[in-house]
């Protein structure tokens, strides 16, 4: 069912979620990074995730930046944009340059008629009607669009016409079986040596995870991942 809402970032859809301790500062007094913090604080109105998820990212990026890893980022699934403009305000804290943040989604939800399980419980992806010109909104307002190119519609579709041979960074949440399998057979061979594989929920939906098991079993040599958070698991291609 398609949600008759106008939905520009995530307190249209969780008006309460900043009291959530894994979303406040207190409760990470490990994390001493203050340009950390300066740039979550940019970002957490466009996103869900915690401050594990993006203190993943943070380091991801780090990574790449002191590793000098080649190629583009991506995120497949990006909601409002948090994530993604978070990766931009990163590029620009670490030096680098000359690279595209690639943001796809359908922005209007999850595709017509998809289903999968979480956590063993069978369920149905919300709908809504287009967010589209709020997200490029949240782009333009936070870190602009200079270096981001959206994708927009279904990504078993979208990323038939993707051609950018080189990623040094992918960052995987759309879930479901079918989405995260084709983000994998398409965007894993083309993540550089060193690059950055991010899995949101894989430890919460049932699909994700057998998509990404499946698939990482298949190559060689395989990554190690390593859990982040109760949803979230990352690792680094060898």
């Amino acid at each position: 069912m398609r949600a008759r809402r106008r939905l520009r970032n995530v307190y249209d859809l969780r008006p309460d979620i900043d009291r959530h301790p894994a979303r406040r500062r207190e409760s990470f007094p490990e994390i001493v990074e203050d340009d950390f913090w300066a740039a979550y604080e940019s970002s957490k109105t466009y996103s869900l995730l915690h401050v594990t998820g993006f203190y993943n990212l943070y380091q991801s990026v780090r990574h790449v930046a002191a590793n000098d890893v080649p190629g583009d980022f991506v995120e497949c699934g990006t909601l409002f944009g948090g994530a993604s403009m978070f990766v931009v305000v990163l590029c620009e804290m670490f030096g680098i340059d000359g690279r595209t943040v690639h943001v796809f989604d359908t922005f209007e939800g999850f595709p017509e008629g998809s289903q999968d399980r979480k956590r063993g419980v069978a369920i149905r992806g919300p709908r809504y009607d287009s967010f589209f010109d709020a997200v490029v909104h949240n782009f333009e307002v936070t870190c602009g669009t200079h270096a981001v190119e959206f994708h927009r519609g279904d990504v078993r579709a979208t990323l038939d016409d993707f051609d950018v041979a080189t990623l040094a960074l992918v960052r995987l949440d759309t879930d479901f079986y079918d989405s995260t399998r084709k983000e994998l057979e398409v965007l894993y061979p083309r993540l550089a040596p060193g690059g950055v594989v991010i899995v949101d929920d894989y430890g919460s939906y049932d699909g994700s995870r057998r998509a990404t098991d499946e698939y990482l079993d298949s190559v060689s040599p395989r990554p190690l991942l390593q859990r982040v958070d109760a949803g979230i698991w990352a690792g680094v291609k060898p």
